[in-house]
């Protein structure tokens, strides 16, 4: 096989998600990286569910596999899609990946 690439080149978007203990198959925020894109763009609530990351669902996804659509080379964009802990309701999030910008 060939050689992994430098893990530094793949950049995320200053969001920790971990497992939900509630829903099985589901993950959730966990925190916010101050400074951040997801922090900066103030949509983003600790607890909220991630549903899909441009598009593409990641329902029973583990976190490796969320790690692999989330991040990506510094400055490119992505489109998470997040279901809100405390409305309900879903919501779209459109940030560029980074986290020293």
């Amino acid at each position: 096989g060939g050689a992994m690439p430098p893990i530094q080149e793949k950049v995320g978007v200053g969001v920790y998600f971990a497992a939900s203990a509630n829903e099985p198959g589901t993950l959730i925020v966990k925190s916010i990286i101050k400074g951040s894109p997801a922090f900066k763009s103030n949509q983003i609530s600790v607890g909220d569910t991630v549903l899909s990351v441009d598009g593409t669902s990641v329902a029973g996804k583990n976190l490796a596999g969320l790690a692999d659509l989330l991040l990506g080379k510094q400055g490119t964009r992505v489109k998470l899609t997040f279901k809100s802990a405390s409305v309900g309701g879903k919501y779209d999030v459109e940030l560029d990946r980074g986290l020293n910008q």
